[in-house]
């Protein structure tokens, strides 16, 4: 059925009326509702329900008319309170024309014996397609899987009446509404993003058995499989990821991931271990886990030569170095990518003539038309950072280009006043949810970092040791949503497209001192 979905943002005036019917008796006059010792939230549950209803409609001195096997909804929306959805409306007339999903929210319902009743007028909910500023009056009685109802429609120049009489049938959907698991390592979640719903464990949790009893709340009417409540072990699927198959009153079903993540375990890292950016790319790598690099950037800087006749030959940006200061380590390397004008303004981007190696917690998601926005920094963190540790040693290069206009990216010239410097810093941030995330543009200026820290360095040839030490701008709170980003750059300013063709910058054995 096709639907147009009317999301409607404040509440209704409640007040009395009377359904009319151009002229004629009212469809429904319910008793006075008495107030019922169940309790509303039961109330408003126990009233939902689907029905296929016969529509019939009138205009009054225009036209009438009857739609049939239509759909009417009933939602619990709060304590007491229904939503209704009327079926998809497009009657056979210029005066009423296509009015679409008409959507009534919060809507009082009492129990009167054994029916439901419900009953609301007002102005502030009503949107269709075809019909401004109207007034919505509805009321309706639910008596033994049968509903009846009135709605008028009515503004300044029209009115239009409906009446709805069906019966409940079996419900269509098939959704995840909520998820809890109560274990002690769940530190996260749930974070539900579509159809994929993660949770986070502790750092430290041993993943090798993970048991764990997902308690569902599904849309009324249906189940799932496997079901609410059954235990699970998460580590014998792959990536901790269980799919949860959600099935409909009538048959229909919808798949939900449910995914199991470690939370952010930045202890140690060593560099020893590098896997593939990308399935695409297997010859791009990064360290693993939590790391990722700017190499697919780079990559897509050669793409889009090829079209626009420039000739970057430059590998990637980050490499695994076979002689850190202990076992292998990282290289950042700043490229010079040539630059180039875009090809159509707005549709295409420009080529950088400087592009900075960068080296940090989070993700690389590409995003041609503003590069900075491509690098996610942080990761989901659940501890609180005090101190940063590690080694490196750094060569500027010899040429420094500086890129005077940071929006003309593809033009830069030779200053040999200036040296390049490295950039390593940590940053911690809250986020409203996980998906939430800081980038090039906004990492040290954004007001959701609650701790920074940042050192610049120059020609360092021999391995030395840092320590960033996070001074907080904003008191930690273990109940609110963290990223923690560190970000290794080897040119301060790449950010803004300036640095020395060439500059190089070594890490190594990268600790982070929790509190």
């Amino acid at each position: 059925m096709k639907r147009k979905f009317i999301y409607l943002l404040s509440t209704l005036f409640i007040g009395s009326f009377t359904a009319c019917n151009n002229g004629g008796d009212d469809p429904i006059t319910p008793t006075p509702p008495t107030p019922d010792p169940v309790p509303t939230e039961d109330i408003a549950y126990q009233a939902e329900g689907l029905y296929s209803v016969v529509t019939t409609y009138m205009i009054p001195d225009s036209t009438q008319g009857t739609i049939d096997a239509e759909d009417f909804r009933v939602n619990k929306a709060g304590e007491g309170l229904v939503r209704i959805e009327t079926p998809f409306i497009e009657v056979g007339s210029e005066t009423a024309g296509r009015l679409g999903l008409i959507v009534i929210d919060s809507i009082p319902v009492v129990k009167e014996e054994e029916d439901y009743v419900f009953s609301v007028s007002g102005s502030d909910k009503v949107n269709t397609s075809n019909f401004e500023n109207p007034i919505a009056t509805i009321e309706g009685r639910i008596s033994n899987g049968t509903l009846q109802a009135s709605l008028r429609l009515s503004n300044e120049t029209r009115q239009i009446d409906f009446q709805f009489l069906g019966n409940q049938i079996a419900f269509d959907e098939a959704n995840i509404l909520d998820i809890q698991i109560e274990h002690d390592a769940i530190v996260g979640g749930p974070e539900i993003n579509g159809r994929e719903i993660v949770f986070y464990v502790h750092p430290q949790t041993d993943m090798s058995s993970l048991e764990l009893a997902p308690v569902l709340t599904l849309s009324k009417g249906a189940s799932s499989m496997p079901a609410s409540g059954a235990t699970i072990d998460f580590a014998q699927y792959k990536d901790y990821t269980v799919e949860y198959t959600v099935i409909a009153e009538n048959l229909s079903t919808n798949i939900y991931s449910v995914v199991i993540k470690q939370g952010g375990d930045l202890s140690l890292s060593s560099f020893e271990n590098w896997v593939s950016e990308s399935s695409s790319y297997s010859d791009l790598l990064r360290p693993t886990p939590n790391w990722a690099t700017s190499n697919l950037g780079i990559e897509s800087i050669r793409s889009l030569g090829i079209l626009m006749g420039v000739n970057y030959t430059g590998g990637p940006v980050v490499l695994q170095e076979e002689n850190g200061y202990q076992g292998h380590g990282a290289k950042v390397v700043t490229a010079n990518t040539i630059g180039g004008a875009s090809l159509i303004p707005g549709v295409f981007p420009s080529i950088p003539v400087i592009t900075s190696g960068s080296l940090f917690t989070g993700d690389f998601v590409v995003d041609a038309m503003n590069t900075l926005n491509s690098t996610q920094f942080g990761i989901p963190y659940f501890q609180k950072p005090t101190n940063v540790k590690g080694y490196f040693k750094y060569t500027p290069g010899e040429n420094y280009y500086y890129c005077k206009d940071p929006s003309v990216s593809n033009e830069a010239e030779i200053d040999n006043t200036k040296t390049d410097e490295c950039s390593l810093c940590a940053v911690l941030y809250e986020v409203e949810n996980y998906d939430d995330f800081l980038n090039g543009e906004t990492i040290y200026t954004s007001d959701q970092i609650v701790a920074i820290a940042q050192q610049f360095a120059g020609n360092t040839p021999d391995y030395t040791a840092f320590d960033l030490q996070l001074e907080y701008k904003k008191e930690y709170d273990p109940t609110k949503k963290y990223r923690f980003a560190i970000i290794f750059s080897s040119s301060k300013d790449g950010a803004a497209f300036s640095g020395a063709e060439g500059s190089t910058l070594w890490i190594d054995e990268v600790e982070v001192i929790n509190e």
